[in-house]
């Protein structure tokens, strides 16, 4: 009898563990606790390592987070399409988007990275309403909550104060602050215009209606950009700088495009620097006309999901090819040397592009001073007024073909979203 007994207790055990990790773990009716509440971030420490990727697809493998990890990344940034929620545009509950972020919160090496590395993101297409969505998309407020829910965003915080989740940090000490600004690109932006059957996707538009930030972003962000900062990292899940032919960027909307460097411009902001998605492929741009001094834009986007777009049409402002196959981005910021380096890696962490900026280029008045790649010298301060060299970069050649890789992949998705 006491062997009995003793057995029966110990299924009674087993039993009342299985309810309890049930009721607690990420298979649960909320599913969203499987993700640990997001890291606090010291607002006091200095930033050098900011990692940032777009375009994943809950439903592959994922050992790009892996490689992130061994990045050793101070901070990441998500720019938008975490998960492929493709939430229909007809569907106010978008359902889909919350079968997604289940599957992606069972995901064990990104809860490890949170609990390790402060993770601040922002939503784009796939993580919204699906491309073209913007302010008309019945799903937004559900959207929002479900995205609340997986980051962890507190009801009571100012950024949940702005709807569309526009948010920006500033870090670092005096002459080493990095401000990390995160712009909505769908609350309030107006439906893009249709291309032919058979053409573009989208088409440019000009009408003067049309917006992409909305009038409360658009004030908010002027009174951030006015803020002191070193270098300002500013998150735009579209594209800013390349003008891709029907492809969602900012492109599709000229005058705002023009009114976001004529703030730069007004503001007196320095030290901008683009960091984008959406493209599912890799790219490092560079701008020399239309802000007060030359721009930079690193597109890291395809963190599972990147696809092979073929030439395409030239890119004038795009230094070097599109890297088409998966990658992440690596901001790494050398304030001993004024110099910040932009980075592309592959998924088995190599630097297949890289861009190297000195600091002081990136300020008004610097209108007429070369961006330049600084040649490798000694650690130590580089004068603003030290000899350039002419402009190049790490280029890796063919990038590997897309396929699985080899690896557990991740929990098939539940059939039915709550």
């Amino acid at each position: 009898m006491g062997l009995l007994r003793t057995a029966s207790i110990f299924t009674a055990l087993i039993i009342a563990g299985l309810i309890l990790s049930f009721l607690t773990g990420p298979w649960t009716f909320s599913a969203l606790r499987a993700v640990p509440p997001p890291f606090v971030v010291d607002a006091n420490k200095g930033v050098t390592r900011i990692v940032v990727g777009s375009g994943l697809d809950q439903r592959k493998p994922m050992p790009v987070w892996a490689a992130i990890l061994a990045s050793e990344p101070e901070i990441v940034v998500i720019a938008g399409d975490v998960v492929r929620g493709d939430a229909p545009s007809s569907d106010p509950k978008a359902s889909r988007l919350a079968t997604a972020y289940r599957t992606l919160g069972r995901v064990s090496e990104l809860q490890i990275l949170r609990r390790r590395v402060p993770v601040l993101a922002i939503w784009d297409a796939y993580d919204y309403g699906g491309p073209g969505s913007g302010r008309d998309f019945v799903g937004k407020g559900e959207a929002q909550a479900r995205f609340d829910a997986f980051w962890g965003l507190k009801p009571d915080s100012q950024r949940a104060q702005h709807p569309g989740r526009y948010d920006a940090v500033v870090l670092g000490p005096p002459g080493q602050r990095v401000q990390i600004i995160l712009l909505d690109e769908r609350w309030f932006r107006s439906v893009p215009k249709s291309g032919p059957v058979g053409g573009p996707r989208f088409l440019p538009d000009l009408d003067p209606a049309q917006s992409m930030l909305g009038a409360d972003q658009w004030t908010w962000l002027e009174g951030e950009l006015r803020k002191p900062a070193d270098i300002r990292l500013v998150v735009s899940p579209l594209p800013v700088v390349p003008d891709v032919p029907g492809a969602e960027t900012w492109s599709l909307l000229p005058n705002e495009r023009t009114k976001l460097f004529d703030l730069i411009t007004e503001t007196g902001a320095k030290g901008v620097i683009f960091l984008s998605g959406n493209r599912r492929a890799g790219a490092i741009y560079r701008d020399a006309a239309g802000a007060p001094y030359p721009v930079f834009e690193l597109t890291a986007s395809g963190l599972n999901s990147a696809h092979v777009a073929g030439p395409g049409a030239p890119e004038a402002q795009r230094i070097g090819p599109l890297y088409e196959a998966d990658n992440f981005g690596v901001v790494q910021i050398d304030w001993a040397r004024q110099s910040v380096a932009l980075e592309l890696k592959s998924v088995d962490g190599q630097t297949v592009r890289e861009v190297s900026v000195p600091i002081p280029v990136l300020v008004p008045t610097a209108r007429t001073v070369s961006s330049v790649l600084w040649p490798d010298e000694p650690t130590g301060s580089i004068a603003p007024d030290a000899s350039p060299v002419p402009e190049t970069m790490v280029d890796a050649a063919t990038p590997p073909p897309i396929a699985a890789v080899a690896g557990a992949a991740p929990p098939a998705e539940d059939a039915v979203a709550p």
